[in-house]
């Protein structure tokens, strides 16, 4: 008896808004800024500086962003017969 695995892929495009303060938000959550958290007056530059540079870009602080995700899902066949 061979064992088969039937799988599918699924894709979702999710459109997320964010402000300045929700992006600094995660960014601060990430590991990628931990270093510069462990000096309060870095991080405090750090925010600022990008703050400015986010708001230069888009200047109402809103930022439209298309993310996309999928998945695979697998799903063994019930080998019983029934």
């Amino acid at each position: 008896m061979i064992n088969t695995i039937s799988t599918s892929r699924r894709a979702v495009r999710l459109i997320c808004h964010w402000t300045v303060d929700e992006f600094l938000g995660v960014l601060w959550s990430t590991s990628y800024t931990a270093r510069i958290r462990q000096d309060p007056a870095l991080a405090e530059e750090f925010e600022k500086d990008l703050r400015a540079q986010l708001l230069g870009c888009e200047p109402s602080g809103q930022r439209q962003e298309s993310i996309a995700h999928y998945y695979i899902l697998g799903h063994k066949p019930d080998q019983s017969g029934e």
